[in-house]
């Protein structure tokens, strides 16, 4: 799993590979609090492997304060993590 662009501004795309679907994908912030679960039919086909889009929003749909998030991707009994350094 890669982080697309970084930092992430607005939003974060996650790169994640093919054998990864169907995942469990949460979104962490720095106290390690789960920010947001981001379903599987949130993955789509894109042109460098399967995307997941974060719009910046937490699970009540409130704008994320800038900061540093952790997304944490669960998938087949593995576990893979990348940093999001997110800014507004």
């Amino acid at each position: 799993m890669s982080l697309r662009v970084s930092p992430a501004a607005g939003s974060a795309v996650l790169l994640v590979s093919d054998d990864a679907a169907p995942a469990r994908l949460t979104i962490h912030d720095a106290f390690g609090r789960t920010v947001r679960a981001i379903p599987s039919s949130a993955f789509v086909s894109g042109p460098s492997g399967i995307e997941v889009r974060g719009d910046g929003l937490d699970q009540d749909g409130r704008k994320v304060r800038p900061g540093a998030y952790v997304a944490r991707l669960e998938s087949a009994g593995r576990t893979a993590s990348t940093r999001i350094p997110f800014l507004r």
